[in-house]
């Protein structure tokens, strides 16, 4: 558990199951990607993807072997618009129903009431 957050909230969805998560990665690249989208607008994203260590990374032997593995093992193809997926995933969510344990409560100092 990290309780401390970068954002509004203290959990973000990143993909609507494993599936999903696994086209963004193929998509992507990398799941630091995958995580930064939570505090990006569309042109941070596009530089921070552009960044030439970023790219050097991504287009590396290692990991594009990895990525075609997934791809043509799982049978599944890149998602569409990773960046629009994402936001509009994270923007529709329903945070309010997230059940946290108490110990969550404990780290954070926050009540219940000040988490709905």
């Amino acid at each position: 558990m990290n309780p401390e957050t970068c954002c509004d909230y203290y959990v973000y969805p990143l993909a609507k199951n494993f599936t999903d998560f696994l086209r963004l990665l193929i998509s992507l690249k990398t799941t630091n990607a995958i995580q930064q989208v939570v505090r990006m607008d569309k042109e941070a994203f596009e530089n921070f993807m552009n960044d030439p260590d970023e790219v050097r990374y991504t287009s590396s032997e290692p990991v594009q072997s990895i990525l075609q593995n997934i791809s043509s093992n799982l049978e599944i193809e890149p998602i569409e618009n990773p960046f629009d997926y994402i936001k509009k995933l994270q923007k529709d969510f329903p945070y309010k129903k997230i059940k946290f344990t108490d110990g969550f409560y404990n780290v954070t100092g926050l009540t219940q009431q000040e988490n709905i």
